[in-house]
């Protein structure tokens, strides 16, 4: 399971309104999740806060990382999932 489903599963449980909970379980269980999770949220009012929670989870997973000692070929994945995290979210 990747990073980013795991992040959208603990939104998903932090969601108060039940009934748009449930469509996003069920989203999530059927082809396609990612895209379909991102226009389920992007038709929402839940849209800001999806963003600021995967900002604040992907900085805690960045920052867990960071903290972690590292040995010489650790340093470069931990570099190489860095980039590869900043990429896929922010773009950059």
């Amino acid at each position: 399971m990747s990073q980013s489903f795991k992040i959208m599963e603990q939104f998903i449980d932090q969601i108060t309104d039940k009934q748009f909970q449930l469509e996003l379980e069920n989203i999530l269980q059927k082809k396609k999740p990612f895209k379909n999770f991102k226009n389920s949220i992007d038709n929402s009012a839940f849209r800001q806060k999806w963003f600021d929670f995967k900002k604040t989870e992907l900085e805690r997973i960045i920052e867990k990382q960071l903290k972690k000692p590292a040995h010489h070929k650790e340093l470069n994945y931990k570099t190489d999932l860095l980039r590869l995290i900043l990429k896929q979210s922010f773009g950059i």
